[in-house]
């Protein structure tokens, strides 16, 4: 019997080894393996592992929509990030932040999104889900506003304003160029052309975007805010002032 026993309690330490070791494994070669937790809007997010929810219908400051991990956190959180969005967060008024999300079994860590109100990532109560916010008729797109020191803060393009965000880019630190190719396709000119327009001018914001992108603007050249729609697809027509 105690021959017996003793072959029992080795089985049992194996299995715990096992299980614990595979789960180690698992964690770490499928790091973006989802934790679990209550998705939605929040009041308040600024407490580690203390959520205040809130209704989406009410303002809020961020909306939850997914758990991880922390092994492959940043990943995983920027795919289901955009997948909810439904668009790029690089070219979003969307910040992804990830907060420490405490249990007693596990810590993971929280995928929260957060409406802004300038390039800097100044947090905007948002009322409303932003959910799809990237696709269709993009409502939550970066798009136009006042820029001052590489600061884009958005407002309407109905509303007068200098400057128009035309999309990020990756241009192994020069800014000038990429900025430049960039709100020329915006604009529907070539960089040559751009530069032949002396009444407006690319310029980048001084915040990165989204996975360090460098996010880039067009604008009056005099940085008067005169402007009251979109110049995309502008190419040799008058400003829209």
């Amino acid at each position: 019997m105690p021959h017996v026993n003793a072959k029992i309690v080795i089985g049992v330490v194996v299995a715990l080894v096992v299980g614990c070791c595979g789960f180690a494994l698992y964690r770490h070669f499928a790091p973006n393996h989802h934790a679990s937790g209550d998705k939605g809007c929040v009041v308040d997010a600024a407490k580690a592992g203390e959520f205040k929810p809130g209704r989406c219908a009410d303002s809020h400051r961020a909306e939850i929509v997914d758990f991880f991990y922390p092994d492959g956190a940043e990943a995983g959180c920027h795919k289901s990030a955009e997948e909810f969005l439904g668009g790029p967060l690089a070219d979003s008024r969307v910040e992804l932040q990830l907060l420490d999300y405490v249990r007693e079994d596990y810590t993971s860590q929280a995928c929260a999104l957060v409406a802004v109100s300038d390039s800097e990532g100044t947090d905007a109560p948002y009322t409303g889900s932003l959910k799809g916010t990237m696709s269709g008729d993009r409502p939550m797109a970066a798009t136009c506003g006042h820029f001052l020191d590489g600061v884009l803060t958005y407002v309407a393009c109905a509303e007068p304003h200098a400057a128009e965000y035309v999309g990020s880019t990756v241009d192994g630190g020069d800014h000038d160029a990429g900025c430049r190719a960039a709100a020329a396709g915006f604009l529907g000119l070539s960089a040559d052309e751009l530069t032949a327009r002396h009444d407006l001018q690319s310029h980048w914001l001084k915040t990165p975007r989204d996975g360090g992108r460098v996010g880039c603007v067009v604008v009056e050249a005099s940085g008067k805010e005169v402007l009251t729609k979109s110049v995309k697809g502008l190419r040799i027509g008058p400003l829209p002032v």
